[in-house]
């Protein structure tokens, strides 16, 4: 090292040969931690791959053994569903059912009863329930059931056969509630038709579908009352409720009428709310018509825009219950002098002013009754 303190050329060699092969130590050192960690990950990931191939072994052995379970319900499920079912005849099999209904004899081909996959008079001649039915003293099925409505579902099933678009035959006002029980204990369809306005009403009302299955729209074209019905009387069998909403309504009194009556209006019926045989509330006045006794429905109730009006019919008590936006307003009760007329009920609407527009719901769930109906 020279006297005056500075370092001589051999010694920065020194000096930066040292510092070379610290900072070459240094990355040696680096370079065993990340080959360590390289070697740890490797490791870790093998244990990582040998886990989850073991857990998707396990996974996959338990699901076919669940999916031989869910195979082996399924079977059992359509051999159950089979035998509840009566399916199609076997060519050797007899072609004939005999049927003592309530005193009435019948004779069906099976292919009549298999037709009707799915109701309950299917179920009852499946494999699984026909040994249940009780025989006659001649060896015939006994049904205790109504005959003439029985043998109008047996007419509307030959029907049915022949033409697969038939519709059931009419039904007598007298037979009515007697065909509702039946058709709703047996599960018939066909018999239970989902209500809509009757197309042949004669008015310029205009009708269109709703938005979903059970609803239509009815609207006013011109001003003046125009009446319309439904298509089918209301089900006697049970409790029955529709609902009409208001979508649009200029007229400040409402000048909506909602309602029953003991027929489809028709002819000069349909430009007047004075019909006979009906009960209808008429808004901003309350209930009209010629057919109710003791009652307790709130006046002046107004149908206006935005609003909903529900009535319910009871068949066993004879008793209609009024909703103003699904709250009970109160009771009415069918004259006594009126229950023969009234064997089958007609939900009636009527609009009074260019316009107007409701939607009719005959599917509606009905809501909690206050008034006892």
């Amino acid at each position: 090292m020279a006297s005056s303190g500075v370092l001589s050329g051999t010694d920065n060699e020194v000096l930066i040969e040292s510092s070379y092969r610290q900072l070459l130590a240094t990355i040696n050192v680096e370079r065993e931690k990340i080959r360590s960690s390289h070697a740890d990950t490797d490791r870790e990931r093998s244990r990582s791959e040998a886990t989850f191939r073991a857990e998707r072994r396990e996974i996959e052995e338990y699901s076919n053994v669940e999916r031989q379970k869910i195979d082996i319900e399924w079977k059992r499920l359509d051999k159950l569903r089979e035998r509840m079912s009566m399916r199609w005849p076997d060519p050797g099999a007899s072609e004939n059912i005999e049927i003592n209904c309530s005193g009435k004899l019948f004779t069906l081909p099976r292919r009549l009863i298999a037709s009707i996959e799915g109701s309950h008079l299917n179920h009852m001649f499946s494999d699984a329930y026909v040994a249940s039915i009780p025989l006659d003293a001649e060896g015939r099925f006994y049904l205790d059931f109504n005959p003439f409505c029985f043998g109008l579902m047996m007419d509307y099933l030959h029907l049915r056969c022949d033409r697969p678009d038939a519709v059931p035959p009419p039904v007598s006002p007298d037979q009515q509630q007697n065909m509702d029980m039946l058709a709703d204990a047996l599960d018939l369809k066909a018999f239970m038709p989902i209500n809509k306005p009757f197309p042949g009403h004669g008015s310029s009302l205009k009708l269109s579908s709703g938005s979903a299955e059970g609803r239509s729209v009815i609207e006013a074209g011109h001003p003046g009352w125009q009446v319309i019905g439904g298509a089918y009387p209301l089900p006697m069998a049970s409790i029955a409720y529709f609902e009409v909403n208001v979508v649009a309504n200029s007229e400040a009194r409402g000048g909506l009428a909602v309602g029953i009556c003991s027929h489809i209006p028709q002819g000069s019926e349909i430009h007047t709310i004075r019909l006979v045989d009906s009960i209808m509330y008429n808004s901003a006045v309350g209930l009209i018509g010629d057919s109710f006794a003791a009652e307790n429905v709130t006046k002046g109730i107004v149908l206006a825009e935005g609003s909903c009006f529900g009535i319910k019919y009871d068949a066993y008590s004879r008793r209609l219950e009024f909703f103003f936006n699904r709250v009970s307003i109160g009771t009415a009760a069918l004259k006594v002098q009126c229950h023969e007329k009234f064997q089958q009920i007609y939900p009636v609407v009527a609009l009074n002013t260019k316009g107007q527009k409701i939607d009719v719901n005959f599917l509606a769930n009905s809501p909690f009754a206050k008034g006892g109906v």
